[in-house]
């Protein structure tokens, strides 16, 4: 009986900092501009494709009379 409750902290305490970790790294990312000068897509900033306009941002209309 003792094993078995020391296994069930042990994995709670593991999914736990798990838990914590992914956190962390979900506050450090960063997000991407969209619409930045007027272009509806995402623009790079950095590297060589610097300027390079990726998936433009399109929706579907809804006039449908």
């Amino acid at each position: 009986m003792l094993k078995i409750k020391d296994h069930l902290m042990k994995t709670i305490k593991n999914q736990h900092t798990n838990d914590q970790k992914e956190k962390a790294i979900e506050k450090k990312k960063v997000a991407v501009e969209a619409y930045g000068n007027g272009t509806t897509g995402y623009r790079i900033k950095n590297g060589p494709n610097k300027g390079k306009i990726l998936g433009h941002i399109s929706t579907k209309g809804n006039n449908n009379f």
